[in-house]
């Protein structure tokens, strides 16, 4: 599945970021994430059971994309933020 590849992205992404950052902002990456997961949890409870109240084959496609989806845009920020890392303010 797409979304688990993303997943694995994440992982990868956050604990690239962790590294860099001075330990004050690791705290705040890492409650920012931790409510980013809580936000992603419910949009996928509703998510799932939005589009799959028309059922069929294709609403298991469709929900996967779309959960994968949410976790590529943030990937995407957070490699945003290693790579503003390595610019001096």
């Amino acid at each position: 599945k797409s979304y688990k590849k993303w997943d694995v992205a994440l992982n990868k992404a956050y604990k690239a970021l962790m590294k860099r950052l001075p330990e004050q902002d690791k705290l705040l990456l890492r409650e920012s994430q931790r409510k980013w997961i809580s936000y992603r949890d419910s949009e996928f409870v509703f998510m799932q059971k939005h589009i799959r109240r028309e059922g069929g084959t294709l609403s298991l496609i469709i929900v996967d994309e779309r959960m994968a989806n949410f976790v590529r845009r943030r990937v995407i920020a957070l490699e945003a933020y290693n790579f503003i890392l390595d610019f001096p303010p």
